[in-house]
């Protein structure tokens, strides 16, 4: 509970430190308060704890895991955009606010214990979201006005809809209070009841795949907050793909035979529409968008193989696709930043003009496209298996086949930095960008080499 409130406590703080004009000081008192609130989770590993607030929180080590795999990436991203912050033309200040927001929003629901506090903590992010999206009136545009809202409001809708049903027919919010109800009517086929674990399986699938990325406004072109944005909607698409296992794998999986023919379907549309998008990007941030849905759909396979060892393996697929999005989102900036385009030919020649850039972005890329000895290739493996174990044979074929086309569109970068030429600029580097790529790069390889690191922490969750 102290680490949510640490957090809880920081955009105060920013907000705070920009009325009095001390920007100066956003990213140590920050980070200082981000390292406080993980050694206070860090704190709590393995030690007994019980839902508290009747029955609406719980830090458990599933909660722990996740919130600090959240808070580190936090903290990488400040370091990482330390670069932009002096060049930056818009204010820092919302962007420190809509990244803690959302983290706040993380903490909660990958802590939730009640179907109300679930309500809240995706309020909390999507609040974030909007902040991130629409932060000053001059630079909103009509695709912020019109389908930001809308697209909020449809997920809203679906939430309170089906949370209402299972209500209803429960009358119960605690996640234990509905197990039991499952637990007490073991052949009960009440419709409502079925509803709205549909409505909410629909709503946290739509939360998780959107690509809000793609709601940026068309004036809004400084790097500081495409980086902000891009690592917003990472944080929210990780965020509830936890919610959704942790909400239907203490409620709902006695009803599996029930709600995962439905998510495998939801599955291979994502995996399809994913690789469709990426497949004829030319751009290389929209094809890491498009291909972040493919990543979502690899996710959910997790959830529909639920079983004792499912918290481990997406903390795991989550922590390689965290990793390896860092570097490329970081790479494609610097790039921009030294006078490129965001075209994947902008990368043409970066194995000779930055040796170091080219090395880190290919160990992502190869992790991102599931190859051996990355964790990429092992929290897919993970993924496969435990879909393997639960005879969904129709849905690895499809996975498998999708990581085989997602192949393609990354080797695409791959040689485009190895094997083509280009008369462009050497590419400058700061020590703040080396040491987050580069950390981010050997957690890779090190969980590739030996998952077990991970694995054997993580059994418990």
């Amino acid at each position: 509970m102290i680490t949510l409130i640490i957090i809880a406590l920081l955009p105060g703080i920013v907000w705070a430190l920009g009325k009095f004009n001390l920007t100066h000081l956003l990213m140590p008192f920050t980070t200082a308060g981000l390292l406080l609130a993980l050694c206070t989770a860090i704190c709590g590993w393995n030690k007994s704890a019980e839902p508290i607030y009747h029955n609406a929180i719980y830090f458990d080590n599933f909660s722990i895991a996740f919130s600090g795999l959240a808070i580190v990436t936090t903290v990488l991203v400040l370091v990482l955009i330390r670069t932009y912050i002096d060049k930056a033309e818009c204010s820092t200040n919302q962007q420190y606010l809509s990244i803690l927001l959302v983290l706040a929003g993380n903490v909660v629901l990958v802590s939730f214990y009640s179907v109300i506090t679930l309500f809240a903590g995706l309020f909390i992010v999507l609040l974030g979201l909007y902040l991130q999206l629409a932060r000053s009136s001059e630079k909103a545009d009509n695709t912020i006005i019109k389908y930001g809202p809308a697209s909020i409001a449809v997920v809203g809708v679906l939430l309170v809809g089906g949370g209402l049903l299972i209500y209803v027919t429960t009358g119960s919010w605690a996640l234990t209070g509905i197990r039991d109800w499952s637990i007490a009517h073991p052949h009960d086929n009440s419709f409502s009841f079925h509803a709205g674990v549909i409505l909410l399986m629909i709503a946290l699938s739509l939360i998780s795949v959107t690509p809000w990325q793609l709601f940026k406004t068309k004036n809004d072109r400084t790097q500081l907050s495409n980086i902000t944005l891009f690592f917003v909607s990472l944080l929210i698409k990780v965020s509830s793909v936890i919610a959704f296992l942790r909400l239907f794998s203490i409620s709902f999986a006695l009803i599996t035979e029930f709600w995962i023919p439905v998510l495998s379907v939801i599955i291979i549309v994502i995996l399809i529409a994913g690789n469709w998008g990426a497949w004829y990007q030319s751009d290389f941030p929209r094809m890491l968008i498009f291909s972040g849905v493919t990543h979502t759909g690899y996710l959910l396979l997790g959830i529909a193989a639920l079983g004792s060892g499912s918290g481990s393996a997406v903390f795991l697929y989550v922590t390689a696709y965290v990793m390896a999005s860092l570097i490329a989102v970081g790479t494609g900036l610097l790039l921009q930043q030294s006078g490129g385009i965001s075209l994947i030919e902008s990368f043409n020649g970066l194995g000779r003009r930055n040796p170091f850039l080219a090395m880190v972005l290919s160990v992502a890329l190869f992790s991102l496209a599931g190859i051996p000895l990355t964790a990429g290739f092992m929290g897919k493996f993970l993924m496969f298996s435990g879909a393997l174990s639960r005879d969904q044979f129709g849905l690895v074929v499809t996975a498998v086949l999708s990581s085989a086309v997602g192949i393609y569109y990354y080797f695409k970068v791959i040689a485009a930095m190895y094997l083509r030429s280009a008369e462009r600029a050497d590419i400058a580097i700061s020590a703040y960008n080396q040491w987050v790529l580069g950390f981010a790069a050997l957690v890779i390889i090190a969980i590739g080499i030996y998952p077990t690191i991970l694995l054997d922490f993580t059994y418990s969750i």
